[in-house]
C-alpha cells in the first residue's frame, strides 16, 4: 500500500461574483476552482493532482 501525505494548501479563495473568480484563477494559475470537490479529492487521495490553492464556487450568485 502506498500512502500519500497531503500536501498544505497555499490558499483558499472564495469569490462571489464570477469576476471574481476569474481574477482569483488568473493570478493563481496552478489553483483548481471547485464546485463540490468529490472529483477532487479523489483525485488527491490517489496521488493524482496537489493543488497549490484552490478557488471555491459555492459563493457566486
Amino acid at each position: 500500500m502506498t500512502t500519500h501525505a497531503p500536501q498544505a494548501l497555499q490558499s483558499v479563495t472564495l469569490p462571489a461574483s464570477l469576476d471574481e473568480a476569474v481574477a482569483a484563477l488568473e493570478a493563481m494559475p496552478a489553483a483548481v476552482p471547485v464546485a463540490g470537490g468529490t472529483d477532487l479529492m479523489a483525485a488527491v487521495n490517489k496521488g493524482l493532482l496537489r493543488p497549490s490553492g484552490l478557488v471555491g464556487l459555492g459563493r457566486i450568485s
